[in-house]
């Protein structure tokens, strides 16, 4: 489990990496665009998005337990992943829980507001939720948890027209519908646990 005490292995010096927000190849981009966005996302079902979310959530969990502090603390640079930014390859698994949190708070919120037939109040920056590095493990994996059962739960709740035709813009995709953003927000956590899987392998040679 996760001890009180732990070094700091996060002050040493990084690679060299492409600045947060420099966004993803051209080819994944408009793979995103053109295909994923109108062929996969826009047509899987409401319900299908948010199961998938929460058997991603599930693993998420179970990959983290019985990670010691240093353990979840140390940065550790993954492999090009598809769907993960250059400059988001270097992180500690902490790291990667406080990531999840912000996005996934941000996006629960634009899919509820949407919804409700409401202009989402939300800005949607690249470059501006990345994570940190601050929190304790302990912090990190209790805001993830805030976010993955109570926020979650409380979109769930507030949710109007789960296929309403309100836009907001995505960097990448271009504009999505709440039920797009459903499946974006479980794609993304996708990407991470895999990242977060990837740190695990380099974790056991530490």
């Amino acid at each position: 489990m996760l001890s009180e005490n732990s070094v700091n292995p996060n002050q040493e010096l990084g690679p060299k990496l492409e600045s947060p927000g420099a966004g993803l190849p051209w080819s994944q981009r408009l793979l995103l665009r053109y295909y994923v966005k109108p062929f996969v996302a826009a047509k899987t079902p409401w319900d299908e998005s948010r199961n998938r979310f929460d058997k991603i959530n599930a693993k998420i969990m179970s990959s983290v337990e019985g990670l010691s502090s240093e353990q979840m603390f140390r940065k550790v640079l993954v492999p090009p992943l598809p769907g993960l930014e250059d400059s988001s390859r270097y992180w500690s698994i902490s790291m990667v829980l406080e990531h999840l949190s912000i996005v996934g708070h941000g996006i629960s919120l634009i899919i509820e507001e949407l919804s409700q037939n409401r202009k989402p109040s939300v800005d949607v920056d690249i470059a501006r939720v990345k994570p940190l590095g601050l929190q304790t493990p302990e912090q990190a994996l209790a805001q993830y948890k805030t976010f993955s059962f109570e926020r979650m739960e409380k979109m769930d709740q507030n949710l109007g027209d789960r296929y309403s035709e309100l836009t907001k813009k995505h960097p990448w995709f271009g504009p999505l519908t709440a039920q797009q953003w459903l499946w974006v927000l479980a794609s993304h956590s996708l990407i991470h646990y895999q990242q977060i899987k990837e740190i695990k392998k380099q974790l056991d040679f530490l």
